[in-house]
């Protein structure tokens, strides 16, 4: 199946309801993830932080497919997971997870795939992951 994105992105082959654990999950060419030293998502003219917190901001900018803009903060395992696929591009979702819980050094590997999964949902629900790698 051919999932469409919206606007001027690239057509990518995902198979939306693929397994997310035991495939390749699909990152959108419309999600990007941003680091910053302040919260800018939070910035308005009743907060105006002079000094940067003591850990960056990293959100999620993506559109969805009515093709809203949203934003999404991520914690630093999120935007770990969000690297793992940009930089493994032929990794299932078990294997990044299970490469987050080692380098992270969990100590329960196991606990870190079952949060993980619910996160790569979470995120195919968003449309920052459009699926699963397609396999004719």
């Amino acid at each position: 199946m051919k999932v469409e994105a919206p606007g001027d992105a690239p057509a990518v082959q995902a198979d939306p309801d693929g397994d997310l654990l035991e495939g390749v999950p699909v990152l959108s060419p419309l999600a990007w993830p941003l680091s910053y030293r302040f919260p800018v998502h939070r910035i308005r003219p009743e907060f105006q932080p002079a000094e940067p917190p003591a850990e960056p901001t990293h959100l999620m900018v993506y559109r969805d497919r009515q093709d809203r803009v949203h934003f999404m903060e991520l914690n630093a395992v999120a935007r770990l997971l969000i690297a793992y696929l940009q930089d493994r591009p032929r990794a299932s979702g078990r294997e990044l997870l299970q490469a987050i819980a080692a380098d992270i050094g969990h100590h329960e590997p196991a606990r870190v795939v079952t949060t993980g999964a619910e996160l790569l949902a979470d995120l195919r629900d968003r449309g920052v992951i459009l699926g699963t790698r397609y396999e004719p």
